[in-house]
């Protein structure tokens, strides 16, 4: 019985990786696309585009915030060179 699941997730993974692409197409066909939710790897389109939700300004936050610490890293080792 563990040979046989075994086998079972091997040929839904090949079969999977053959299919890949064609299962959103076929959502589109039976109209079911963008909330098909049965295609492996599926993302589904930006719900709300060209406007930020609180979810991606709180990422883009985030982002700045590390990026700012990079900068202010930086510009600290450049200030102790020119202070030698």
């Amino acid at each position: 019985e563990a040979q046989d699941a075994q086998r079972r997730a091997e040929v839904a993974a090949k079969t999977s990786a053959l299919l890949k692409g064609y299962c959103e197409d076929m959502c589109k066909v039976v109209l079911k696309h963008p909330d098909c939710n049965v295609c492996d790897g599926f993302v589904p389109p930006d719900a709300t585009p060209g406007v930020n939700t609180w979810d991606e300004l709180y990422a883009q936050f985030d982002k700045l915030k590390l990026v700012g610490r990079d900068m202010i890293k930086e510009w600290t080792g450049d200030a102790g060179k020119f202070g030698r």
